[in-house]
């Protein structure tokens, strides 16, 4: 996105990556059988979780639920830096492999 289109909102790369955390988090509680609450909201996802389940990074991606609400709508009211962009993509690639490496077969 940012590659393709260097005049689009930096922090729509942060809801996207809230967005692919959140969906992940949702399919592995699926996966387990646990009840999905309709919430966006990272860390109530994450307190789903089975105790022998520990999220990598944990509640601190609760930081990324205001780009998917508040911040999501605003327009370039604050500045973002590529590296922090860098270790938010990361972060998304992290816990998306984490869900998919901890689903059941």
């Amino acid at each position: 996105m940012i590659k393709e289109n260097p005049q689009a909102r930096l922090e729509n790369a942060f809801y996207m990556v809230q967005q692919c955390i959140e969906k992940s988090l949702k399919a592995l509680l699926v996966n387990r059988g646990i009840p999905v609450p309709l919430v966006h909201d990272l860390g109530i996802l994450l307190a789903k979780l089975p105790n022998d389940l520990l999220a990598p990074y944990g509640y601190e991606l609760s930081d990324l639920n205001q780009y998917a609400s508040i911040r999501r709508y605003e327009i370039g009211t604050f500045k973002l830096t590529k590296e922090e962009i860098e270790i938010v993509i990361e972060k998304g690639q992290v816990m998306y492999d984490w869900c998919k490496d901890n689903f059941k077969n």
